[in-house]
């Protein structure tokens, strides 16, 4: 029963992050990057954090975008700094 708990508040979690910093298009581009499958868990660029500041929306994967990945770092910074632990 604990899992379920703790998946819940992780749910919960997530669900604040995004109503806190997206936008309804924002939402809908992420939405459709995530359905074509370049979301990944623990990618600086298609991550939830690494999304949330990225413009263009990218993979990060060595395709030549030369990101330097700072939208993943203003975000990770503002989660700290939002989230007292």
């Amino acid at each position: 029963m604990r899992f379920q708990s703790e998946l819940q508040n992780a749910k919960q979690t997530i669900r604040d992050w995004v109503r806190a910093n997206f936008s309804d298009q924002k939402l809908a581009s992420v939405a459709a990057f995530n359905a074509d499958g370049r979301m990944s868990f623990r990618n600086p660029c298609g991550c939830l954090m690494g999304v949330t500041y990225s413009d263009p929306l990218h993979t990060g994967n060595g395709s030549g975008n030369d990101c330097n990945r700072e939208h993943y770092w203003l975000a990770r910074r503002q989660d700290l700094v939002s989230c007292p632990r």
